[in-house]
């Protein structure tokens, strides 16, 4: 294509590309900032390609070596512009690239490329991306300058069907090579001049961008000097920079700005003559990507800085994975554990963002409830994919059930592999455990397919542990080789499970019993049945440890009278081997609810009560033969069976028991009636024979 020189020459847009212009502008975007993203998008692939083309020929880099991107907000003339040192285009370029929607500068390059080339980062789409500057753009101007071609501008509004371009070689100050692009911003607009703005925008989208984004930051005195004169010609038009990366802003202020392309940079102010200050640039994206560097190379303060910039955590992570996998996705990823708990770990609210997702080092997302499970929400990280099917915003990705699924696999276990490595010191891995047992309990429930890692990570005290937990390996490993089964017991408290009646026998015989404490435990233990081939059993459950005791068969009418008193609050009632210090304890049949679960839905507001009735355990009343109350019972029923002490005690014996053994008292009046008139018997008693010592005193003194 041959354009006339030294005059504009106005184009009209290929197709029904006014409409198809709008479609993008409204459509393909869900929110506006992303338009600052693409920019900075599409200059780094134009710096992408002087980086390449410089590698094969040195002197393409001419006299400005700097690989940088700028942006420059300006309040006074109500635009915005970014500016890089890349490549530039030529008019016939500006043309093709920018004239025709759906048109990707990038595409061709890569095409071009050599297979051993393409590994190359680009990751904007120049001609496509592009136009998201009308997003927020009354006007949009494209000034660009290519190596060995003259300097050429492109210009189109928002809401026409034609665009300009024309050459800019008689423009003052001239770039050197790359493109400047003028965004000028609609009114409602303005928010995108706001340092604060631009800043948490590019941290946001663009911190991990291969070469230095510099924010132009004027001083204070350089504020005020355009708020006094509204209608004067800005100072910060365009800023040029010669070989010595000297800045200059028009001739009136000058400042020096060493950058390299690692992102380094150092800015120094200098005031001129006539008091007027200086230019003051800012690098934005000084934080590193880590994970793109082998995970031996980066130190622990390298990790605890990046740590604290993606997570806003003052504190430093407790424990870290770096990784790299290669397959039907390209990915390499770093994930944290923090050291301490997020306030909001279980709000159902919760908006989950401590994953980011980035392609090429570009923000994409961070909504991870599709990609990270919940039981690992406080994990942090990032993960970056080599390429993925985005839609044209790159908002959303394409075949996303799919994706999802592998970056979820590949979250999980890599988590999890983390939580294993950490486990190798028990200290810090106490700390963790204390912070996210809930989490690990919570996954094996929600998470079948990782089951057989997270059981390994679980720790319980027990009854021969009461300091440290131990794993379900551990248990195994020391329990003795006759014992086929895993025993726990649930309970509030572990003072409460110690003293529990239910452990006598087993504590006798100095066997291992884990204690369950929290209120995920019970869930917890639906799903873990067994472990190694040994099933879990609770000793609040029936057990036959011994043969049946003697005094079965001399017990039996006492049982039963028993079991009429009580009715239908027990199923029966049984002589046990397991109590040896207390007179009796409530089990549970092997199905229904346990005492703690028990406990536990009896708190849930929404329960359902017809359900609750349906699963309530039901409970066995268990007497200790060898105990004097039971003897005593026995003893009285023997003589009389009609006596109103027997059922006084039967119904004390049954609370205490209920009490003991984690149930709760449904009647709390009716038992306090009956301790109060066992109080009172034994007072009474108590006082008649203090009488009748008394009335023995006094007939000794007279005889």
């Amino acid at each position: 294509m041959v354009l006339e020189k030294n005059s504009p020459t106005k184009f009209e847009y290929n197709a029904d590309v006014k409409q198809l212009l709008n479609l993008i502008v409204n459509t393909f975007y869900t929110t506006k900032e992303i338009f600052l993203r693409e920019l900075i998008s599409n200059a780094s692939d134009s710096l992408n390609q002087m980086r390449h083309a410089a590698l094969t020929n040195p002197k393409a880099l001419d006299d400005t070596s700097t690989l940088t991107i700028e942006i420059v907000p300006d309040k006074t003339r109500n635009t915005l512009t970014i500016r890089d040192t890349g490549t530039g285009m030529s008019e016939e370029e500006l043309v093709s690239n920018l004239g025709t929607l759906a048109h990707s500068g990038t595409k061709n390059f890569l095409l071009s490329l050599a297979e051993s080339d393409s590994r190359q980062n680009l990751i904007g789409q120049y001609g496509v991306g592009f136009y998201s500057a009308f997003l927020v753009s009354d006007k949009v101007r494209v000034r660009s300058k290519k190596p060995g071609c003259p300097q050429s501008f492109w210009e189109s509004s928002g809401d026409t069907d034609s665009f300009v371009v024309g050459d800019d070689s008689t423009t003052s100050p001239q770039l050197h090579r790359g493109t400047e692009i003028v965004c000028f911003l609609k009114n409602e607009q303005k928010e995108y001049l706001d340092e604060t703005r631009l800043r948490n925008l590019i941290h946001r989208h663009s911190q991990f961008t291969d070469f230095p984004i510099r924010l132009w930051t004027p001083t204070e005195n350089e504020a005020n000097e355009e708020e006094s004169d509204s209608d004067s010609e800005s100072k910060i038009v365009v800023v040029d920079e010669d070989s010595e990366g000297k800045s200059t802003s028009e001739g009136k202020s000058t400042s020096e700005g060493k950058s390299t392309s690692e992102g380094k940079s150092t800015s120094e102010g200098k005031s001129t003559s006539e008091g007027k200050s200086t230019s003051d640039w800012t690098i934005l994206n000084d934080q590193p990507p880590l994970w793109t560097r082998p995970a031996a190379t980066v130190s622990l303060e390298e990790h605890q800085n990046f740590y604290k910039n993606i997570s806003h955590d003052w504190e430093n992570h407790l424990a870290v994975k770096q990784f790299s996998i290669e397959g039907k996705l390209d990915l390499r990823g770093i994930l944290y554990t923090p050291s301490k708990a997020p306030f909001d770990l279980f709000e159902s609210n919760k908006s989950q963002t401590n994953i980011k997702l980035y392609v090429r080092r570009v923000f994409i997302l961070d909504d991870c409830k599709d990609f990270c499970p919940s039981y690992l929400n406080f994990v942090q990280g990032v993960i970056d994919f080599t390429d993925l099917p985005l839609n044209i915003s790159r908002e959303l990705i394409q075949g996303q059930d799919a994706i999802m699924q592998i970056v979820k696999k590949t979250i999980v276990k890599q988590s999890l592999d983390m939580f294993s490595a950490l486990a190798e010191n028990p200290d810090d891995y106490e700390k963790f455990y204390n912070l996210f047992s809930k989490n690990l309990k919570l996954g094996f429930h929600e998470d079948p397919s990782s089951r057989s890692k997270i059981v390994d990570l679980l720790r319980f005290y027990s009854n021969q542990s009461l300091d440290t937990r131990i794993s379900l390996q551990e248990y195994v490993d020391r329990a003795d080789s006759s014992q086929k089964q895993i025993y726990y017991l649930e309970g509030e408290s572990l003072k409460a499970l110690v003293a529990s009646p239910l452990l006598e026998l087993l504590n006798k015989n100095k066997i291992e019993v884990l204690l369950l404490t929290e209120p995920i435990d019970p869930f917890l233990i639906q799903n873990l049945t067994e472990y190694e081939g040994k099933p879990l059993v609770s000793a609040a459950k029936e057990l036959v440890l011994e043969e049946e005791n003697k005094f079965n068969k001399s017990f039996e009418p006492l049982c039963d009278h028993i079991k009429s008193i009580l009715g239908d609050r027990i199923e029966k009632v049984i002589i046990s081997n397991r109590l040896v210090d207390s007179p009796s304890a409530l089990s549970t049949s092997a199905f229904g609810w346990s005492a703690r679960m028990e406990q536990i839905m009896k708190m849930q507001t929404l329960r359902d009560n017809s359900m609750h009735s349906f699963m309530e355990s039901k409970k066995i009343l268990e007497l200790n033969p060898d105990h004097f109350v039971v003897q005593y019972l026995q003893k009285t029923f023997s003589q009389d069976p009609t006596t109103l002490s027997v059922e006084t005690h039967v119904w004390i014996l049954y609370d205490t028991a209920l009490l003991t053994s984690g149930f709760g008292l449904k009647d709390p009046n009716s038992f306090s009636r009956r301790v109060y008139q066992i109080i009172g018997e034994t007072v009474q008693k108590e006082e008649e024979e203090y009488s009748i010592r008394e009335a023995d005193a006094k007939e000794s003194n007279l005889t």
